[in-house]
């Protein structure tokens, strides 16, 4: 299977689970083949800039590479685990901002 069937299966994916994404085209160089806004992903084919890429991206978004020698279903697993874990970022800091929001009220023994 090839990188770009690869692909093809990850839009499927998305679009079955009704999340919004961007598909660029194949010859964009230094951007993701795929971005997801919501979740901040990018998701890129193999390719000779993937270093350059990472090291350009890596403090922004979460970024995914479909290589050659990994199948469909692992890809999938890889883009459902990052999802996963932007989406336990999200509640976290929705729950931290929570309690600043409702704030701690201590009642000392000396009142």
């Amino acid at each position: 299977m090839t990188n770009k069937e690869k692909l093809d299966e990850v839009v499927k994916f998305l679009e079955k689970e009704d999340i919004d994404f961007v598909l660029r085209p194949e010859n964009v160089r230094m951007k993701s083949n795929l971005y997801i806004p919501k979740w901040k992903i990018g998701v890129k084919l193999e390719g000779e800039d993937n270093e350059r890429y990472f090291q350009t991206h890596k403090r922004c978004l979460s970024v995914i590479f479909i290589r050659e020698s990994e199948t469909a279903e692992f890809v999938l697993e890889k883009l459902q685990n990052v999802i996963v874990k932007q989406m336990m970022e999200a509640q976290r800091k929705f729950l931290k901002k929570s309690r600043k929001d409702v704030g701690c009220i201590s009642i000392s023994k000396n009142d």
